[in-house]
């Protein structure tokens, strides 16, 4: 059998946050909001998703280019939300007491 390699990208996080937020000048970062900061993650995200999936292609990877994976996807978001949904009627996330972590560095 023949097994298809999948490409897939996580497009979400802080990394790709403090990237755009590095790339502003101070007085556009003070005027940004909310919603203008993920679209910009987001435009830097398929930036690095288009450059990424280029070089792979150029050393000849065989992947399904077409149809990669991408975190940052409306169907991919449902299906995380949906297994979060499970996850809590079956009672393992729950509302509990906050955890304070410690560490060496943080006395």
């Amino acid at each position: 059998k023949k097994a298809v390699f999948v490409p897939g990208w996580d497009c979400h996080g802080l990394p790709i946050e403090l990237k755009v937020l590095q790339a502003m000048k101070k007085g556009e970062r003070a005027k940004s909001t909310p919603i203008d900061l993920r679209r910009r993650a987001r435009d830097f995200a398929m930036q690095a998703v288009q450059d990424q999936k280029q070089a792979f292609e150029r050393m000849g990877v065989w992947a399904d280019w077409d149809d990669p994976y991408l975190t940052l996807l409306p169907e991919y978001e449902a299906a995380q939300i949906a297994v979060f949904g499970e996850m809590y009627m079956k009672g393992i996330i729950y509302r509990g007491l906050k955890p304070v972590h410690w560490s060496p560095s943080s006395r």
